[in-house]
């Protein structure tokens, strides 16, 4: 009988951090229950160094040896495995050959998910306004990974087998407060409160940043990689790290005054979704529940750039940090 592969491949904005931390904090619990999450390949909690070896087909005997000599079911987690093509899967099923591979996916409703997806990549170096990266994918709805999730799925299925694919409604999951005991649950361990105690996660998952704090960071994005060439995450970092010796009081009361609210949730996106995915995948749910789930978010406008006052801020802001950075 073939040892499972648990694949979680997230993806991001889903709890994908706080499973992480778990996992590998417990790591002994996990094994004691047949489930192996190796150290090995990890870069903060998640395996995403394998994920690069896999998307470059770099994986050698070494590491194949690796895995072989591993006697229970092994767990693997990046949220970046999402980005796998077709392709790519049928390479990692080649070198997992001994292995019955199966995929963890705990799908968000679209509207509720787009914000926190917007602001991972501003965290991680863009500067995209929201309401482009939104249009973007709401001209082609149909064509897009984020807004059908049954694409994902499909891609899942096509490789492994639709019985080896679970997912989890995270929205329902948050709502009950119990999604570290869902995935638990998926790979067969039981959980326990104790692991989350013991990992501290309260304060270490991927928590979001205020709408200020995001309108900042976008926009020095832009400028720092213009005029200083610090690109990816490197801005958010040392905004975040200088974050008490900078003064951005003025700025963000500027940036107060272009404040608005959206509602997310029950839009026509949603409800087709939802719709999609009950009637393709219901039985590969753990926990689904037809339901209205509505929230809300706080976006500062574009317009505030109007102001020649805050433009000089702003930019006298990217020369404080990058004097900052050279002092570091």
């Amino acid at each position: 009988m073939k040892r499972k592969l648990f694949l979680h491949v997230g993806p991001h904005k889903t709890g994908t951090t706080l499973i992480q931390k778990v996992c590998l904090d417990n790591q002994n619990e996990l094994l004691n229950n047949g489930v192996f999450y190796p150290k090995n390949y990890v870069r903060i909690f998640g395996h995403h160094l394998i994920r690069d070896l896999i998307k470059e087909q770099k994986l050698t005997d070494t590491d194949s040896k690796f895995f072989e000599e591993i006697d229970s079911d092994i767990l693997l987690s990046s949220e970046d495995f999402i980005s796998f093509t077709v392709k790519d899967f049928e390479y990692l099923k080649k070198q997992f050959s001994n292995f019955e591979v199966h995929i963890i996916y705990s799908w968000r409703r679209a509207s509720l998910k787009m914000y926190s997806i917007w602001q991972e990549l501003i965290k991680h170096g863009k500067s995209v306004s929201f309401f482009e990266f939104y249009h973007e994918h709401l001209a082609k709805p149909a064509q897009s990974y984020m807004l059908s999730a049954d694409l994902q799925i499909e891609r899942f299925a096509k490789v492994f087998g639709i019985k080896k694919v679970h997912l989890i409604d995270y929205d329902k999951a948050a709502k009950d407060k119990n999604l570290l005991e869902l995935f638990f649950s998926i790979i067969n361990c039981e959980y326990s409160t104790k692991y989350l105690e013991k990992s501290e996660s309260r304060v270490s998952s991927n928590r979001s940043l205020n709408p200020f704090d995001t309108e900042t960071i976008r926009i020095l994005n832009k400028i720092m990689s213009s005029k200083y060439g610090m690109h990816g995450n490197d801005v958010r970092e040392a905004y975040l790290a200088h974050y008490s010796e900078l003064d951005i009081t003025e700025l963000h009361q500027i940036m107060n005054t272009q404040v608005t609210t959206l509602p997310v949730g029950n839009y026509f996106i949603d409800k087709k979704t939802e719709k999609v995915m009950y009637s393709k995948f219901k039985e590969n749910f753990i926990n689904f529940e037809q339901a209205q789930y509505k929230s809300s978010i706080t976006l500062i406008q574009d317009s505030w750039l109007m102001n020649p006052e805050a433009i000089t801020l702003i930019n006298n802001l990217a020369d404080r940090l990058h004097e900052k950075v050279k002092s570091d």
